[in-house]
């Protein structure tokens, strides 16, 4: 279940947060060029989410929901 929530975040980083850490020039193909060229460790995509969101976010995945929710307090988690 961790996973799961793990990814929505990241989707949620990705459309309303990513302009916080600069990362203006992220898009799909990007990640896409970033597992695939890290797809030997990240061993067929069965890998370590954090580090994809720690790579996209410059977060704490941890720390991902509680940022998400500051910045934007209209966004519910439910």
């Amino acid at each position: 279940m961790r996973v799961n929530f793990v990814v929505v975040e990241l989707f949620i980083n990705l459309i309303f947060y990513r302009e916080v850490h600069g990362f203006l020039g992220v898009s799909i193909s990007g990640i896409r060029t970033f597992i695939s060229s890290n797809r030997d460790s990240i061993s067929g995509f069965r890998a370590d989410i954090s580090t994809i969101v720690a790579f996209i976010s410059g977060t704490d995945v941890y720390q991902l929901s509680s940022s998400v929710k500051n910045k934007f307090p209209l966004i519910s988690f439910r």
